[in-house]
């Protein structure tokens, strides 16, 4: 569970570092605690089909 969530955590600091503003990740890891924590750090979510979640920010 940690690492997955690492790997979202690095997905979008990886995407921010391109000037991206969104990214899309698998949703393993991904739970409500979680999510709701990236929230107050100002990065959304959209839940997609497929097990995937589109993140998205304005300038992280």
């Amino acid at each position: 569970l940690a690492n997955a969530q690492n790997n979202i955590v690095q997905s979008v600091r990886t995407s921010a570092s391109y000037g991206n503003t969104s990214c899309v990740v698998s949703s393993k890891g991904a739970t409500k605690p979680f999510l709701d924590q990236l929230q107050i750090q100002g990065v959304d979510y959209i839940e997609l089909e497929d097990e995937k979640i589109k993140l998205f920010w304005e300038g992280l």
